[in-house]
């Protein structure tokens, strides 16, 4: 194709596909399932199809910013959120989060982070909803943290790469975001 039928065609697919997906940031509304976080737009857009299994594992290794919550869980939040309002079952939502480095704080109960850990609310909602926490047990070797430390349902593990291998035999796709 000559350059200004690619720049066309580009452009009519942008403005025919693109436009539905937009949304500004008041466009973002609070969920069903995990109240009070992971936020979503409702687009018009295609949704998965009835029955589809729904499961996604994210890798989080960037910890919070001091005396807030870690928003890489937040984005599992989201997504659970996303996927119960487009009619997927809640039984049907997997989501899984491999936490290494210095997100391990973020996992910790409040003994274990040695104040008010914040990340602590969201992550039990999460839990509370069958999401999946798993620390990487060599983040956790070379930190000395113990499974004692840990918010009650977080799951020590041999490592996350090896978590991450089982999770995706089991169906898992790994979220990019």
């Amino acid at each position: 194709m000559p350059v200004t039928t690619i720049h066309t065609f580009t452009l009519f697919t942008l403005m025919v596909f693109g436009m539905h997906a937009v949304a500004g940031p008041e466009q973002f509304v609070a969920g069903d399932l995990i109240e009070g976080y992971g936020p979503i737009a409702r687009v018009d857009a295609p949704r998965p199809p009835a029955g589809a299994a729904m499961k996604v594992m994210f890798n989080v290794t960037h910890g919070a910013d001091e005396g807030q919550y870690n928003r890489s869980f937040d984005n599992g939040a989201s997504y659970m959120n996303l996927q119960y309002w487009a009619g997927v079952p809640a039984d049907k939502i997997h989501v899984a989060s491999i936490v290494s480095g210095p997100a391990h704080r973020d996992i910790l109960n409040d003994q274990g982070f040695g104040s008010t850990n914040p990340s602590a609310p969201l992550v039990k909602a999460l839990l509370a909803k069958g999401a999946k926490f798993y620390l990487c047990g060599q983040s956790a070797a070379y930190r000395d943290v113990s499974a004692d430390d840990g918010i009650k349902g977080v799951e020590i593990a041999m490592s996350g790469s090896t978590t991450a291998t089982l999770l995706h035999q089991q169906g898992y796709a790994l979220s990019p975001f």
